[in-house]
């Protein structure tokens, strides 16, 4: 699993959250498993799940980066004063 601490990058993150929200939204991703890979529901299921839990963690490390980089903007900012 990726370790997300080690994510400096808004962009990643946001990438990553697309990228999950697509798979956990798109009707067609159950279509895929079933039809395309031959794999059952549950797989996609539990796929989706693990996905959400993911996407969970992304979410929390975007708002914890995002404090980060707001405090580190306001010492900068304070410093060139």
């Amino acid at each position: 699993m990726i370790d997300l601490n080690k994510t400096r990058s808004m962009k990643t993150l946001e990438e990553m959250k697309r990228d999950l929200t697509s798979f956990i939204t798109d009707p067609i991703m159950q279509q895929i498993y079933v039809e395309d890979k031959g794999w059952s529901i549950q797989d996609y299921e539990d796929d989706k799940e693990q996905a959400q839990d993911f996407l969970d963690m992304v979410n929390r490390r975007m708002e914890s980066l995002g404090r980060y980089l707001a405090k580190k903007d306001n010492v900068i900012n304070s410093e060139s004063k």
